[in-house]
């Protein structure tokens, strides 16, 4: 999934880190800090109709931009929702719950690998402090707990990996 005809736009560094082993490179995703500034950059980029635009933000209950409304149900799995917006090359993917790290954890637990034994916390405040380092990118231990997850097919990241390869661009 190299295309440059795609961009992804996400609310943090930790989704970057998540996005890097799919095989997405870095240079096609933007943090954007927020659900906000992701529907804000998604919708800034309207005009770029020669450029397929993914969203990827949290199922955040208390801040839901409006500019999301606008896109329809694709497909709802376990743990993700999937929009597109009509008539147009952008896409939208919730991850089910109130942050990447919880949904992380979850999808960690369903394949029963256990943070600790990469030497991090089992719980989602303390991995937050982790991750939100702007430096996440490079802390093996978070690489290495992330990359398990996707080898041991947790159904969440299955599903992810799914939607990904199944957006043109």
């Amino acid at each position: 999934m190299q295309n440059r005809n795609i961009q992804f736009q996400v609310e943090g560094n930790t989704d970057k880190v998540l996005l890097s082993i799919f095989h997405i490179h870095q240079k096609f995703v933007h943090n954007n800090g927020g659900n906000s500034g992701v529907a804000r950059a998604m919708k800034n980029q309207l005009r770029l109709y020669h450029k397929t635009i993914v969203g990827i933000v949290d199922l955040d209950k208390k801040n839901n931009p409006p500019f999301f409304n606008e896109f329809e149900l694709v497909d709802n799995p376990d743990d993700i929702i999937y929009k597109k917006k009509p008539n147009s090359n952008q896409h939208l993917i919730y991850l089910c719950c109130n942050g990447v790290e919880n949904w992380i954890l979850k999808a960690a637990m369903s394949v029963k690998i256990n943070p600790i034994d990469f030497n991090l916390p089992e719980y989602e405040k303390e991995l937050k402090k982790i991750t939100q380092h702007t430096n996440i990118s490079k802390n093996q231990d978070f690489l290495d707990f992330i990359k398990i997850i996707k080898e041991r097919k947790a159904p969440a990241f299955s599903l992810l990996e799914d939607i990904l390869n199944k957006i043109p661009g």
